[in-house]
């Protein structure tokens, strides 16, 4: 991005930084988002796993049911874990030191040093350097999405295996 491309006058660019700012901060929620939604999936694929370890039955197909049901729910649950700990896009930018990230934050040695280079920037640099997160944060949180949306699917499909084999169980009594 080129100064040129901004309209001149610092008013501009600190709006256009307080709004790239805004949309930092609705992504990182997404991300923050996507990981508690997955952290919920953990919780219930467990309670599959563990539900289908008390009930035994003599007939083959509802033991059968139960063991894809629990390789279901550990599948889902590895994905979940996948979406929790994705974080690192797979592209670099420049090599930019930026001073948003937090391990860049601290890279300087206190926070004065860190508060008199954040102040000697101009707007533009900063503008950049956020967009720049906006562009990550928010490639992150597609990938965590998509990363759900599967574990979703999977959990769908191992719950409605474990209610087969539970209903299966009950009629064959």
């Amino acid at each position: 991005m080129s100064s040129s491309s901004l309209p001149e006058g610092k008013g501009f660019r600190r709006k256009y930084i307080e709004e790239a700012f805004e949309i930092l901060g609705y992504n990182q929620d997404l991300v923050q988002f996507a990981d508690t939604k997955a952290g919920t999936l953990i919780v219930i694929n467990s309670l599959f796993v563990a539900s289908s370890q008390v009930a035994h039955s003599q007939a083959w197909i509802v033991n059968a049911l139960q063991t894809a049901a629990v390789a279901l729910a550990a599948v889902a649950i590895a994905c979940c874990f996948w979406v929790v700990r994705s974080r690192n896009p797979p592209f670099r930018g420049k090599d930019h030191h930026d001073l948003v990230f937090f391990a860049e934050v601290l890279t300087r040695p206190d926070h004065e040093r860190y508060m008199a280079e954040f102040l000697s920037i101009p707007d533009q640099v900063h503008l950049e350097d956020v967009l720049r997160r906006v562009y990550i944060v928010s490639w992150i949180a597609s990938r965590k999405f998509r990363g759900y949306a599967l574990a979703e699917r999977v959990t769908i499909l191992a719950g409605a295996v474990w209610v087969a084999s539970n209903l299966l169980a009950l009629v064959l009594r």
